[in-house]
């Protein structure tokens, strides 16, 4: 790559590489040549004369373990933390990376997947979705999981996060019963009230249960993806 070469303060001299300087055999190489003090900005070519092509941004990482929410609020950003967390004890550089999908539109599964508004992770990424554990968050659920079986993609798991301390509400059962052989496991999260407060992840008290739920999850991601096709 061409780059110039500021002189420093106090150098007696800059050497800088010149294509054929005068005197040089007329074989295409770059030479060698040393300019006075003071002379700045000069140019270093490539040998042969030709510059290399400008190296272009560096790309981030593709995520290896993806999340999507079923709708807005799921707690995407939340279960993509607890994850963070559970594969902190995995050795330098070997946790997965996590990324989130924007949510599932409410829409006609067909239609999302035919549109293109379904945003499909990178081929042989495990893909978590997440909902509430409400009727609502059921019927997201449904629509999110049809829409990528037509863009043929199994989550590996569907994760159903209480909404809040009591039992979860009969419909939503019944909703999130359709998606039986449909997707990987349905991995229910208890209600946790101290993130429902806001605290942070890493310092928040949590129930035993709702930390084995989230251990599930890890564990079904780093098993492997799913595709039905």
């Amino acid at each position: 790559m061409a780059q110039a070469v500021a002189g420093e303060p106090g150098e007696a001299h800059h050497q800088a590489l010149r294509a054929d300087p005068p005197g040089a055999p007329a074989d295409g190489r770059a030479t060698a040549v040393h300019a006075g003090p003071g002379a700045q900005g000069m140019l270093v070519a490539a040998p042969g004369g030709r510059r290399p092509p400008p190296a272009g941004p560096r790309r981030r990482p593709a995520p290896q373990v993806v999340i999507a929410g079923a709708h807005g609020g799921a707690g995407v950003s939340t279960l993509a933390a607890l994850l963070h967390l559970e594969f902190a004890g995995a050795p330098a550089g070997r946790g997965p990376r996590i990324g989130e999908m924007p949510p599932v539109p409410d829409a006609d599964p067909a239609r999302i997947a035919a549109a293109g508004w379904l945003p499909v992770p990178p081929r042989g990424t495990p893909l978590i979705i997440v909902a509430r554990g409400t009727a609502e968050g059921a019927r997201r659920a449904v629509i999110a999981v049809t829409a990528l079986e037509r863009r043929g993609i199994r989550p590996v798991a569907v994760a159903v996060i209480a909404d809040g301390a009591g039992p979860e509400p009969r419909q939503a059962a019944q909703r999130f019963g359709l998606l039986d052989g449909r997707a990987g496991p349905l991995i229910r999260v208890p209600f946790a009230a101290a993130l429902r407060a806001g605290a942070d992840p890493a310092a928040a008290r949590l129930p035993r249960r709702f930390t084995a739920a989230v251990n599930c999850l890890a564990a079904l991601a780093a098993a492997g993806p799913g595709r039905s096709r």
